[in-house]
């Protein structure tokens, strides 16, 4: 958030999540076409998600699942492209989709919750069962 955050106050305002978005494009659109793909936007975000120095295996990470999120929520064209303006209106929808308290920006743990829900439940288990945590007794 330090990053997006111009006025060190804690939290992103509309503006600032904006600006974070298309500098956040800017840095995966490395060939400098102005839209990306769906493998492109997933690399990138593995980039940005992962700590450094852990690679994605076999390129799966949490871009993956992020940018399944973003493309359904985005209104993509015909060929499954994200434009740098797609991708900052996403971050101004997620901004009031996220804004639980509802006073204009989004505080770490509102960041928090809403990146935690792009990403889907793991689907293993039992059949009905996928997406549950067993209870700590029952665990291996």
């Amino acid at each position: 958030m330090e990053v997006g955050d111009k006025d060190q106050d804690g939290k992103l305002s509309k503006d600032e999540a904006i600006a974070a978005a298309k500098k956040l494009f800017a840095a995966i659109d490395v060939d400098k076409r102005g839209s990306l793909n769906e493998k492109a936007l997933a690399d990138g975000l593995n980039e940005v998600l992962l700590p450094p120095g852990v690679p994605a295996v076999r390129g799966r990470g949490p871009g993956g699942p992020v940018t399944n999120s973003l493309l359904r929520k985005a209104n993509v064209d015909r060929e499954g492209k994200l434009s740098t303006e797609q991708f900052a209106e996403l971050a101004a929808a997620f901004l009031k989709e996220w804004d639980t308290d509802k006073n204009g920006s989004l505080d770490g743990k509102e960041i928090e919750a809403g990146l935690t829900g792009l990403i889907p439940p793991p689907k293993f288990g039992p059949p009905g069962e996928q997406g549950k945590v067993p209870p700590k007794g029952d665990r291996p």
